[in-house]
């Protein structure tokens, strides 16, 4: 897949420059005449976008959004879009079709972008409706709790992005899912959520019994295709309810489990590396050297050293 990630700075004090630049981004945008500077940082890819920005002046701003913004703004700013309005109180959702009013007053905004083929493909597999075209029944949260479950997967975002980590192509992708889903599962979608919410319980349900299960049999030769067996399920709908609820795969986790076992084995009765080796084979892990650093990096062990303990 080719790699468009961006990441850059915009500032201008010239309206029409801040229009073309915003409707490149968000969508067309008009300023009324007591526009003085807007300010930008910017990182994303094809996917989603991640910006904080700076809105200098007293002024208002119409927007016509062609992507899903969730923006979370400081005092100062305020909104109005289908006959609803409000301010800093709470995350918004701005979506296409949907014109909204920004009133500014020397605002900062912390944004997100979600393009909508991507989002809408994020819809269908996370509920499992091929027909789901995700529209939102308003721009408040559904509740205070989902508020905070967006505000924290954005600080999330932002701390990646001011780290540089979203360079990465691997990081950037789960960024992208979980921001997506945290959108998804935080504002109301129109339809019939209820049995959107019917299929996400479901794939919580499975995802609970799933991990009841690699924990009670890892020290059997277990795989993957022996669990969705004995849960009547698919491999796929095991890789994808863990890929919601835990960020990885089935097999992932089993040997998440394992090693775990592994260690605590070994922590009750510590042994050289060369008797550990045998522990880590029994639980699996054929490559000895890569097991001591998975426990390392895990557990944060130690090989100890001569002397005294």
């Amino acid at each position: 897949m080719t790699d468009t990630y961006f990441a850059g700075r915009f500032g201008s004090d010239e309206p029409d420059l801040a229009a073309d630049w915003i409707a490149v981004q968000y969508g067309k945008v008009d300023f009324d005449r007591r526009f003085q500077r807007y300010t930008e940082n910017i990182v994303g890819d094809e996917r989603f976008l991640l910006s904080t920005v700076q809105m200098s002046g007293q002024y208002n701003a119409t927007v016509d959004p062609e992507l899903v913004v969730i923006a979370s703004t400081s005092v100062g700013f305020r909104w109005e879009v289908g006959g609803e309005s409000g301010d800093h109180a709470e995350p918004v959702l701005f979506q296409p079709g949907k014109p909204y009013l920004a009133k500014v007053a020397d605002s900062e905004i912390h944004a997100v972008g979600l393009r909508t083929a991507d989002l809408t493909r994020t819809a269908r597999l996370l509920y499992g409706d091929d027909r789901l075209e995700p529209t939102f029944e308003g721009a408040r949260p559904t509740d205070a709790k989902r508020a905070r479950l967006w505000q924290a997967t954005l600080e999330m975002a932002r701390s990646e992005a001011e780290r540089g980590l979203l360079a990465n192509p691997i990081v950037r992708s789960s960024t992208y899912r979980l921001l997506a889903v945290s959108a998804l599962e935080s504002f109301r979608l129109a339809g019939e959520p209820a049995e959107r919410r019917a299929s996400a319980a479901q794939q919580e349900h499975l995802h609970r019994r799933a991990r009841q299960y690699f924990d009670e049999h890892a020290a059997q030769p277990i795989t993957v295709d022996d669990a969705a067996v004995a849960l009547r399920a698919s491999v796929p709908e095991l890789v994808s309810a863990f890929a919601w609820h835990e960020n990885c795969t089935p097999d992932a986790y089993l040997r998440r489990v394992r090693l775990q076992l592994a260690h605590e084995e070994l922590a009750s009765a510590p042994l050289a590396d060369e008797a550990a080796g045998d522990v880590a084979a029994r639980w699996g892990f054929t490559d000895v050297t890569g097991f001591l650093r998975a426990r390392r990096r895990s557990f944060g062990w130690r090989r100890r050293g001569p002397g005294p303990s």
